[in-house]
């Protein structure tokens, strides 16, 4: 039940960033747009097979209150490999998008290395959204994600207006990034150990 509010302020976020792009910049920047999304949810599908492996570490590792050194050095390895991946999605974005589409849709290959950064603020912050909900915190976690979700849909408005579909994209990134760093630095207050940064 907590989670529902959540979702419904991103599915609002997820939403309103369309209605922007298509009334103040045009529907073919919608397209460059939709057509990048595309491609934040193969990166998301990865993060997402990391979370179902690796949340039930950091659970058992959090409710028997062991040594998370382990913890820190499979966060390292996966920031690792986002890293490197990051690189390759950096500089081989273009070429990727140019094989795919016939080099119909490149123009959405300076959008896909932000959708990247979407993932790294997942990963960075997945430890202690964990925390937080061991702790029983659901209601932080619940009223963090909305207030900061309302917040961005006018600064995301905003970045829109000015900067377009590159606008939206990052005011999605730091959206997110907000969420994970307020949820970390109340985990860090109430007694998580920082690990794997």
């Amino acid at each position: 039940m907590p989670t529902i509010p959540v979702n419904f302020i991103e599915l609002i976020t997820n939403t309103i960033d369309r209605y922007f792009i298509q009334k103040w910049v045009n529907l073919s920047q919608l397209g460059i747009y939709a057509h990048s999304k595309s491609y934040q949810n193969i990166f998301t599908m990865g993060t997402r097979a990391f979370r179902r492996s690796f949340v039930p570490e950091i659970l058992d590792v959090l409710v028997k209150n062991k040594n998370m050194h382990n913890i820190g050095k499979i966060l390292s390895v996966w920031y690792g490999l986002l890293g490197f991946a990051g690189l390759i999605v950096i500089l081989f974005s273009y070429d990727i998008i140019n094989f795919l589409t016939h080099g119909k849709f490149t123009a959405a290959a300076y959008i896909v290395p932000i959708w990247f950064f979407l993932q790294l603020s997942y990963a960075y912050g997945m430890l202690y959204s964990q925390y937080l909900f061991l702790c029983k915190k659901t209601a932080f976690l619940t009223y963090s994600g909305i207030i900061i979700g309302i917040v961005f849909i006018g600064i995301g408005a905003l970045l829109i207006y000015f900067w377009g579909i590159m606008g939206a994209a990052i005011s999605m990134v730091l959206s997110n990034f907000c969420i994970q760093l307020v949820r970390r630095i109340y985990a860090v207050k109430l007694g998580c150990r920082v690990v794997g940064e």
